[in-house]
């Protein structure tokens, strides 16, 4: 794709998160709480989460550990038992994961519970602030890893139990990854959604067609794993 006159690629993964490969970092979408959903569940959380954990050869549960991580990671930064501010980023290892060559999950919180009811409220200036922090704390622990980290792979936050509009949803990660990607950076940037319909969204923005909601128009190229 072009942005700011400076040809840069993203790639379009078109399957299920957990399949992902030799990215290094997945963003996962999280309450304000940082409360994973069990990892029977279908949304993107309780997929990575499932695929993180550490099983036995019979495939018994031995060690939750991206659960335990974020746990972790709440208490130290006094945020167990409190909501976190929307925009919010935690990072924590992979787990199983790095058997697949993912070395990071950056856990972004973007949807608030709705007291009373099993639903939640996603503002898309919240999804855009998340995605700017997912950038600066790439670059914060980026020279920490040998070789340094370099990729990041994005879902369509806040789409899921969130219940923003996958084109609203999409526009609000663009125009934090657009903002990135005019500055100069080089970052690796992918994309991925599970269902074809929702890739036509993305690749109607990364080909220049018409764009959602407002989306900027740029040209690109997708990939299909």
């Amino acid at each position: 794709m072009v942005v700011a006159g400076r040809r840069v690629p993203v790639t379009l993964h078109v399957h299920p998160v957990d399949l992902l490969r030799d990215v290094d970092v997945i963003v996962s979408p999280v309450n304000v709480h940082f409360a994973l959903p069990e990892p029977f569940k279908a949304s993107v959380a309780a997929s990575l989460r499932r695929a993180g954990a550490l099983r036995d050869a019979a495939g018994g549960l031995v060690e939750d550990r991206i659960h335990d991580e974020l746990r972790g990671w709440a208490a130290r930064h006094g945020v167990t038992g409190r909501a976190a501010l929307p925009g919010t980023v935690a990072p924590t290892g992979p787990g199983a994961l790095a058997d697949q060559g993912i070395r990071r999950l950056y856990h972004a919180a973007v949807t608030v519970p709705r007291a009373g009811t099993n639903d939640y409220d996603v503002l898309p200036a919240d999804v855009t602030r998340a995605v700017t922090r997912v950038f600066a704390l790439l670059a914060a622990e980026r020279d920490g890893f040998a070789p340094p980290l370099r990729s990041v792979c994005f879902p369509l936050l806040g789409s899921g139990r969130g219940g923003l509009p996958y084109a609203e949803s999409l526009g609000a990660v663009w125009t934090a990854v657009e903002a990135e990607l005019a500055r100069g950076s080089g970052w690796d940037v992918h994309l991925v959604v599970r269902h074809p319909e929702r890739a036509g969204l993305v690749e109607r923005l990364l080909t220049g067609g018409p764009p959602p909601d407002g989306a900027p128009v740029v040209t690109g190229r997708k990939e299909h794993g």
